[in-house]
């Protein structure tokens, strides 16, 4: 089913009658058997140069709550659109992501891709459980080796459950794969794998909402470092006791208050291909960041605000570097 990429607008437009009335259902869980009783925004307009436009992109993102702890799991909301005018009424079906579209894609385009990145090529490291998220329209994916089948992941295509129109195939590696070939209904489609070289430093695995509203690996393997940030507020106090008429030379006469800290960390991404571009994008604007280290997931956000894309023919060899601070303070002052 077609997917309004929720982070840009989607109009709904009336174009008969005097007045028009909008009907929005948003729900999770099964298309058939879960739909709301009662639409979740009712709306409703006059015509102005008879017509009636309706913005509902903002309304369905409260609905869609992202999340990663280490299992993939896609936010995805089933949309009923219940448009009421001088037509009588007319229902559209939609699912809802919280992805995005560029400014040079026309109004309104929907997300039908099967091949949910950005990247026609996959860098991954030589060990550990690699995943690639895919729409629904996907039946089967090979993880290849040559022309020899590593595995024949055979994957949900029922879309009745909004959850389940994006699915993530997995990997572990043992022998490692060259390539995969993604089959649907369209066809078939390869696409090539890129090894890191993870054996000198540890690997940090960056999971993200990406430009399709799925959840993206990106790993960087070089060097990589750690700070902690802290911050503060104080007060100058009197130490002075007026009984004695002495001043208390062990008593801080500054005094701090409201103390705390955030660790921040440096990754690099190591000699990487250029073709990785399109994904450094895609996490840059993302508003979703997760850094996994050692098995254990943490959210972070992006200090690195500009993004230079590099290129062989102008950088030789290229290496991206990231600023990242976790998503919470040093102590826990959580009340």
């Amino acid at each position: 089913m077609n997917r309004i990429q929720a982070r840009s607008p989607y109009f709904i437009q009336s174009t008969n009658g005097s007045t028009a009335t909008l009907n929005l259902y948003v729900w999770s869980g099964s298309k058939l058997n879960s739909e709301p009783a009662s639409p979740t925004y009712v709306l409703t307009k006059q015509h102005q140069n008879s017509k009636a436009t309706f913005e509902i992109s903002e309304l369905l993102r409260d609905y869609i709550v992202n999340n990663f702890t280490g299992v993939y799991s896609s936010a995805v909301v089933n949309v009923k659109v219940e448009l009421i005018d001088g037509l009588g009424t007319v229902s559209s079906y939609f699912l809802a992501v919280d992805g995005y579209n560029l400014y040079n894609e026309a109004n309104n385009s929907l997300n039908t891709a099967e091949w949910l990145s950005s990247s026609d090529v996959l860098h991954f490291p030589e060990t550990g459980t690699l995943t690639i998220p895919l729409s629904n329209d996907v039946t089967s994916i090979d993880w290849m080796n040559g022309g020899v089948v590593l595995k024949n992941d055979i994957l949900n295509a029922s879309g009745d459950n909004s959850l389940d129109n994006i699915q993530y195939s997995q990997y572990t590696i043992g022998t490692k794969p060259t390539h995969v070939t993604v089959n649907s209904s369209l066809g078939n489609i390869t696409k090539n794998i890129t090894y890191l070289d993870c054996s000198k430093y540890k690997t940090a695995k960056i999971t993200f909402i990406n430009k399709f509203g799925v959840l993206k690996d990106l790993y960087l393997n070089a060097k990589s470092s750690e700070q902690l940030s802290v911050g503060n507020k104080e007060y100058k106090s009197n130490s002075f006791t007026y009984d004695n008429i002495t001043d208390n030379n062990n008593s801080h006469q500054y005094s701090t208050y409201n103390t705390n800290g955030r660790k921040l960390v440096t990754l690099n991404s190591g000699f990487v291909s250029e073709q990785i571009n399109s994904v450094y994008d895609s996490l840059y604007l993302s508003e979703n960041i997760y850094l996994t280290i050692d098995n254990i997931t943490y959210p972070v956000n992006l200090e690195s605000k500009s993004f230079n894309y590099k290129t062989h023919l102008n950088n030789n060899l290229i290496n991206y570097s990231l600023n990242l601070s976790y998503s919470f303070d040093y102590i826990n002052n959580i009340k």
